[in-house]
């Protein structure tokens, strides 16, 4: 079949609309391969789970309810503000006392530490970056070890002590952290420690400061 002048004029016109349509095709696939890695970072950093954790897991039989804890951390919008394997690391003295340096809070403590991953999420974490927790959820015998106070929020899975992950200056931290105890402490039932160095406390069990 010979070409028409109208069909030799249509075939360079539909060449350049599939070209046009595989560009658009190729900067939305880009779009949507940005937009998922950004989403994946929304919370921050998030720390892999260290051999000792996995072990502590697959050794007392926690496999179902570290799950049970993320679902219920992930429908209360604070999974992924620190990772999740930080919330039930003890302390950093764990070897010099003996003791288990992770340890599961109890269901009932869990709906206590959405309010303290929020004040983190919400005002703490926009202030002054992310942020690593060195001490979550402690037992009894653990909180005794470590010299904390006998009704210790940590005790009920309400309190962290964190430390900022990028270098920032002490002087700057704290100043950021008493601005937010100020302006937002007394709403939130704001309870903050400063410790030396860049270690601090929080919990959200009382508006109070020391």
């Amino acid at each position: 079949m010979t070409d028409t002048p109208d069909t030799q004029a249509i075939r360079p016109c539909t060449r350049t609309k599939t070209a046009a349509y595989r560009r658009a095709a190729i900067q939305t696939l880009c779009h949507l391969v940005l937009l998922i890695l950004l989403s994946s970072c929304a919370h921050g950093p998030r720390s892999t789970e260290s051999p000792d954790f996995k072990e502590f897991i697959r050794a007392n039989y926690h496999h179902d309810k570290l799950r049970s804890l993320e679902r219920f951390l992930k429908i209360h919008k604070v999974h992924g503000v620190v990772a999740t394997q930080e919330l039930l690391q003890q302390g950093t003295d764990w070897r010099a006392n003996g003791l288990p340096r992770y340890a599961f809070p109890p269901r009932e403590h869990w709906s206590q530490m959405v309010a303290t991953l929020d004040v983190l999420k919400n005002l703490l974490i926009p202030k002054i970056g992310p942020v690593k927790v060195v001490s979550g959820f402690r037992t009894a015998p653990y909180n005794l070890a470590a010299g904390g106070a006998p009704r210790s929020r940590h005790l009920t899975f309400s309190a962290l002590d964190v430390v900022p992950v990028r270098n920032i200056d002490t002087r700057t931290l704290h100043r950021q952290l008493w601005a937010v105890f100020h302006e937002h402490g007394e709403r939130v039932k704001l309870g903050l420690g400063i410790y030396s160095g860049n270690r601090f406390h929080i919990d959200t069990g009382g508006h109070r400061a020391w």
